[in-house]
């Protein structure tokens, strides 16, 4: 009787596992294929003035995230589904991309107001998920 309720239990719990869903996972990866250290923003909109921040020098390491050569982050975020199709502009995430000497040269001013960013990509739940598999991937053609 043990042995048939052990396989029951065994397989009630592998039929009620849910599948592996990577917006569940509450990561998206960010892989730098480039030689030079980069630093990426995610935001829901197009308007990166929000940040505030005069100095970029000083507090640019709080709201981005450094990505050295040949290496990746993971953004994290409650729930990407959600987050994706009710707060984001358009339903599209925002990235930014920017180098290390644009950032220590620059007010934030100025990076906002002459788009002094490497790269935006803006990628949508769908191409996040079916093409993409939750990995943006930046490369030398980012130049």
């Amino acid at each position: 009787m043990k042995l048939k309720f052990g396989k029951f239990l065994l397989l009630l719990i592998i039929s009620t596992s849910c599948a592996y869903d990577p917006a569940m996972d509450n990561s998206l990866r960010v892989m730098n294929l480039t030689k030079d250290t980069l630093y990426v923003c995610e935001y829901k909109n197009d308007s990166l003035i929000h940040f505030g921040y005069k100095d970029t020098k000083t507090y640019y390491t709080n709201w981005t995230q450094e990505i050295l050569p040949d290496n990746g982050v993971s953004l994290t975020e409650e729930n990407w589904h959600v987050y994706l199709k009710t707060v984001c502009k358009n339903k599209q995430l925002r990235l930014w991309v920017f180098d290390k000497k644009t950032l220590n040269k620059y007010s934030w001013e100025q990076i906002v107001n002459e788009n002094r960013y490497k790269k935006k990509y803006l990628v949508s739940y769908d191409t996040l998920q079916k093409k993409l598999n939750w990995t943006v991937v930046i490369n030398e053609e980012c130049k």
